[in-house]
């Protein structure tokens, strides 16, 4: 009984070695599978940034628009207009900075200088920083690229300066 118990140990333990022995001849992995994880591609990161961030990115359009209205015509300006594209979203790789182009129009005037009512126009960029943690605002910063002839006509040197320099405001989501 010893023995039959003896060579069956001996059997089993041989057939181990053989089994393991052909196995890592074979070449076979010591994981049982790999993941890989698939980067979406930049039309799929396009796609969700215009969901994520379109509404409020308009949102802070239209109040970027009220701001700079409001700075260069106070009294005359009226019938307000502004545009964003939102092909493509600029973003920073953590995406805490979104922008956009931006066209803001509207009518303006300078009674004191004798300019009559003329469309202003200007263009530049719409950055929206967002906030680390919910609860708080978004940072709304345009950066010009140019205005147009009728806006230096209405507007004094100080009203183009301010223009020129980062605007900046936090977003009022109310």
């Amino acid at each position: 009984m010893k023995r039959l118990l003896n060579i069956s140990l001996s059997f089993f333990l041989l057939s181990f070695l053989c089994l393991s022995f052909l196995l890592q001849s074979c070449d076979v992995p010591n994981q049982v599978s790999h993941s890989k994880r698939l980067q979406p591609t930049e039309a799929e990161i396009q796609r969700r940034l215009r969901a994520d961030y379109g509404e409020i990115l308009d949102l802070a359009g239209g109040q970027l628009a009220q701001v700079i209205q409001k700075k260069i015509a106070p009294s005359s300006g009226k019938e307000l207009e502004h545009t964003i594209s939102l092909y493509p979203i600029s973003y920073n790789s953590d995406e805490t900075l979104i922008g956009c182009p931006i066209e803001i129009s509207f009518l303006a005037r300078d009674f004191w200088a004798g300019v009559g009512y003329g469309t202003c126009k200007v263009w530049g960029a719409l950055w929206l920083q967002v906030p680390q943690y919910k609860g708080r605002s978004y940072r709304v910063i345009f950066q010009l690229k140019d205005y147009n002839e009728q806006l230096k006509k209405v507007s004094n040197e100080a009203q183009r300066s301010w223009l020129n320099d980062k605007v900046s405001f936090d977003l009022n989501l109310r």
